[in-house]
């Protein structure tokens, strides 16, 4: 019987985060990532990716303008563009807390809530059934 034996890889942190924002952030695939940068186990990659997620309260890799198909190619200078993933993130965050909020407050802090959010975002959070007074 043979047996396999895999060479022990340990990885930084900053890559490890360098990899999964790759993933998250700009839209790039897994298997793209592993096969880029030369990591043999696609899993540990998808594991990664998977626990960042679950820490943020991501139920899906958010898709960005810049990746999706047929739209057009915008040069935005770096800084910006970082800035600019941050604050979506933060949004993101910021819908997170508001509706886990919501489900345990009183009536009143629940009109107060409702007062300030934007129409639109009151409106579709209405319709996903995640707000309800």
């Amino acid at each position: 019987m043979k047996y396999i034996i895999y060479k022990g890889v340990r990885y930084s942190k900053s890559y490890y985060n360098y990899l999964v924002y790759k993933v998250v952030r700009e839209g790039m695939s897994i298997t793209k990532v592993c096969y880029l940068w030369g990591i043999e186990d696609v899993s540990m990659l998808r594991t990664w990716v998977s626990e960042f997620m679950k820490k943020r309260g991501m139920t899906r890799i958010p898709r960005r303008l810049k990746t999706e198909v047929g739209a057009p190619k915008i040069n935005i200078p770096e800084c910006i563009d970082h800035e600019f993933r941050r604050l979506e993130e933060t949004i993101l965050y910021l819908q997170l807390l508001v509706e886990a909020a919501f489900s345990e407050v009183d009536e009143v802090t629940k009109k107060k809530l409702l007062q300030q959010l934007p129409p639109k975002l009151r409106k579709s959070l209405k319709q996903k059934g995640k707000l309800s007074t």
